[in-house]
């Protein structure tokens, strides 16, 4: 291990105010579970340590990013929970036969928390602070981490099948099945790594626990897919793992527990093949976010169930739900399109009794590929009338590339919007929002050299703005976190005769810019409309390898504002000495990367 690993003890009162208030607790998504503990749970974790009763170790990797300490949890984050949230007055517990709240005056200082009563004892809730904790700290080395994880899980007896197959497994299929699933519950974030404070927003509300997702809201289990108790035990990563397997594929894996197991396994042949797939996770998940959009949209005021289903009981609803899903997502990956949403809604109805009846009649049947690619294929058959050939200029759905933009934006000065490129009051094209993209971008771009900033037209920064286009239009804008997508498609059309003409007036207003040729040209060749659902907007990203000068002047930018560097100041030489080692780097990329290709040279030259 880099660092090795450091065992010390820690008083509960140290652990809260010296790590936990000063926001060094993360928590790694890549391995670790969502909060899974019922209350009663805590309640009995929190009685032992009351009684004095020994609990078990808990680890860590700790490190450092951006000058600041931080500490994953790699084991006993639902123990942690249970201590912050009983400190936090969460939940009373009984002791001597009376409920209480932790009582707060044992804390060292005024934590900005109001008092719950009735109170417990001073003396108890001392004793607890003044509990030891064994922590077990190591550094931090994502590979070794991400398997100390996965053996430490690997015999636990409370996780499920699904959750001890994710445990500590990466790689591409891995990862974006957990994405996927993370962005359908509703739970969905950026980065990996988020702060334990904030876990319990990413949470799935528990008996009589106030976390950020309500059960019953999850498409899941609103549309009577599964159970609340099968998500809770991650069934949905299941579904989504045995459709990835298909898509990802071509089909040649059956639905089996086998081929799943496989897929999560580090040395099996299918993870190897399944994590060898190129593409970008963002075009599955969007080709993912589309399909279930569709079957949701079909649904009407029904469930899943009342839909495609008469009786009240069906086996193996779950593999029905797969096998639809992926005949769909097989005819938009197909070049096709939905055409006639009110006939394929009604096309739905009873569709479950009608084409799935070989697996809901029986308990169980043989997931093997041939009744699985039959009952695709019958589904196709019946389904495909009510699509056609997609000839959209923008064929590929980029829903969830803005939804990683619009999500990353409240974060960052990376990020910016802008709703069109027209005057409203005259009616009549405008360069003024051309150069606050152009100028936008080259401050991201002096605000971290060598990283990427982005700006996306065609979505509203306010709500004013949003409201002024959907009456302007008369469109219905399309939510996104805190954001409304209201596209450019209708401006296109309306003032400029088209998408095509729109963006050439785009591209003409940049080239007249008071930026470098080579910045312009990284623009323009990275400018590019994309599909958000039903919403066309225009994406532009850039970076750079050396300062980027707006009409002779350099900028930064401090959220969403972009601020001059003065001329030969201390700002001015650190953002200088940033590129200066963008560069350094970029060279001894090359310069590794040449050195490897004459290896490979040399040793094909010896045969």
């Amino acid at each position: 291990m880099k660092d090795g690993v450091d065992i010390k003890n820690y008083f509960i009162l140290d652990f809260y105010e010296k790590i936990y208030l000063n926001n060094q607790l993360c928590v790694n998504r890549k391995y670790q579970r969502k909060l899974v503990w019922r209350l009663e749970d805590k309640k009995y974790f929190i009685n032992s340590i009351l009684h004095g009763y020994p609990v078990p170790i808990f680890l860590f990797a700790r490190y450092i990013e951006n000058n600041n300490e931080q500490w994953d949890i790699i084991d006993g984050l639902q123990r942690l929970n249970a201590i912050t949230a009983f400190i936090e007055g969460e939940f009373s517990i009984k002791y001597g036969g009376k409920f209480g709240y932790f009582n707060l005056e044992v804390l060292s200082n005024d934590v900005g928390i109001k008092q719950k009563t009735p109170v417990l004892p001073r003396e108890l809730c001392w004793d607890f602070v003044r509990y030891q904790l064994a922590f077990s700290v190591t550094g931090r080395e994502d590979s070794e981490v991400d398997e100390i994880f996965k053996r430490i899980n690997s015999t636990g007896r409370l996780l499920s099948k699904q959750d001890l197959r994710q445990a500590g497994t990466t790689g591409y299929f891995s990862d974006l099945v957990r994405r996927t699933a993370e962005y359908i519950r509703g739970d969905y974030t950026v980065d990996d790594v988020i702060p334990f404070k904030e876990m319990s927003k990413y949470s799935l509300s528990n008996q009589n626990l106030d976390y950020g997702i309500d059960f019953d809201s999850v498409v899941w289990v609103k549309n009577d897919i599964i159970t609340d108790d099968r998500l809770r035990v991650s069934a949905d990563e299941e579904i989504i793992a045995h459709i990835y397997m298909y898509l990802l594929s071509d089909g040649e894996y059956a639905p089996s527990s086998y081929y799943l197991n496989e897929a999560y396994d580090l040395k099996s042949k299918v993870k190897k093949e399944l994590d060898s797939t190129e593409d970008d996770v963002i075009k599955w998940m969007s080709l993912f976010a589309k399909t279930f959009q569709i079957i949701n949209s079909a649904l009407d005021s029904k469930t899943f169930h009342q839909k495609l289903f008469t009786d009240d009981e069906v086996s193996n609803k779950n593999y029905c739900f797969i096998y639809l899903f992926c005949a769909i997502a097989k005819l938009l990956v197909e070049g096709k399109r939905l055409k006639d949403a009110s006939g394929f809604s009604s096309k739905l109805e009873k569709f479950g009794d009608e084409q799935f009846n070989d697996i809901t009649t029986k308990e169980s049947f043989k997931r093997d590929r041939a009744t699985r690619d039959k009952l695709i294929e019958r589904a196709i058959n019946v389904l495909g009338k009510f699509f056609e050939d997609d000839y959209d200029e923008i064929s590929v759905d980029e829903s969830m590339r803005i939804v990683n933009v619009v999500m990353s934006a409240s974060e960052s000065s990376m990020f910016d919007f802008k709703v069109g490129v027209t005057d409203f009051k005259t009616d009549k094209p405008s360069e003024t929002c051309i150069r606050s993209i152009v100028k936008d971008l080259a401050a991201m771009a002096n605000t971290k050299p060598g990283e990427e900033g982005t700006v996306v037209l065609g979505v509203p920064n306010d709500d004013s703005d949003v409201k002024k286009v959907s009456e302007r239009f008369g469109i219905t804008p399309a939510r996104c976190g805190e954001f409304c997508i209201t596209g450019i498609r209708d401006e296109a059309d309306r003032y400029f005769g088209g998408l095509e003409q729109y963006q050439n007036f785009i591209r003409s207003c940049i080239e007249r810019e008071p930026v470098s040729d080579t910045f312009k040209s990284e623009i323009l060749g990275n400018m590019r409309p994309v599909r958000c659902s039903d919403k066309i907007v225009i994406l532009f990203t850039a970076r750079a390898t050396r300062e980027v000068y707006y009409d002779r002047e350099l900028y930064v930018r401090h959220n969403s504002h972009n601020t001059p560097v003065e001329f030969d100041s201390e700002q001015q030489h650190e953002i200088a000495d940033k590129f200066s080692k963008v560069r350094e780097r970029a060279v001894r990329e090359i310069t590794e990367t040449k050195k490897n290709e004459s290896k490979e040279t040399a040793a094909m030259d010896m045969f």
